[in-house]
């Protein structure tokens, strides 16, 4: 039986990590969701992101950086025959212990309100639904 390993997510797993997010309902991707894009938030997070694999081959993903005072999670996914058995807890607890070091005292993650499988995670977990507040975005390009 082989294990799954959790590892530093490194340049040469974006490929494989967006076509994961690609099939992964509720991950959603947007223009910054681009190999140079997914490069340099891992330049500038370059401890905090990390994959799973099993027998050489990447089945989850988290990507999780700080600016400062907050850390933030982005594209927590695992492969759907993968699911519950820890790998998207364990790539959560790897992402904040890394915060941890890095002196973050709170993360945030968000969900789509229809991603029923990413809420049902979240909403199982020790983590705290937050509904005081609104997400504004602006698209600069």
């Amino acid at each position: 039986m082989s294990r799954i390993l959790v590892d530093n997510f490194q340049e040469d797993h974006i490929q494989a990590a967006i076509e994961l997010w690609q099939s992964t309902p509720g991950v959603g991707l947007t223009p910054s969701d681009t190999i140079e894009h997914i490069k340099r938030f891992l330049k500038r997070n370059p401890t905090s992101n990390f994959i799973a694999s099993k027998n050489g081959t990447l089945i989850g993903t988290v990507l999780c950086g700080h600016d400062g005072r907050r850390g933030y999670i982005h594209h927590l996914a695992v492969e759907k025959q993968h699911r519950q058995q820890g790998v998207a807890s364990t790539l959560i607890d790897s992402a904040l212990h890394a915060l941890f070091l890095e002196d973050i005292h709170k993360c945030h993650s968000f969900a789509f309100r229809d991603n029923i499988v990413g809420n049902a995670f979240w909403g199982n977990s020790k983590w705290e639904r937050r509904d005081d507040l609104a997400v504004y975005s602006f698209r600069l390009r």
